[in-house]
């Protein structure tokens, strides 16, 4: 669920695009019928089930980062990296 989210459609010529999402935390009482009392419950599962992921793949040494997109405002940009060891 951390990693997961809307693919963002990319323009002919854009980078990145099997890289670039949006959370399902974003507008999640529209896109996903969160209700409004639960929604901070939610989105804080999501955001935790992040974390944990990102924890066990360090393990391994595989660092994970998740940041805002420069170029659509509400995506993030997912990379995965195997660090050397």
């Amino acid at each position: 669920m951390g990693f997961d989210g809307r693919k963002v459609r990319m323009k002919p010529g854009e980078r990145n695009s099997e890289n670039l999402f949006v959370k399902y935390i974003e507008n999640s009482e529209s896109w996903a019928s969160i209700p409004s009392d639960v929604k901070h419950h939610y989105e804080a599962l999501y955001d935790s089930s992040f974390r944990m992921i990102k924890a066990a793949l360090a393990c391994d040494n595989i660092s994970v980062r998740l940041t805002r997109s420069k170029l659509h405002p509400n995506a993030h940009e997912f990379r995965i990296k195997k660090n050397s060891e």
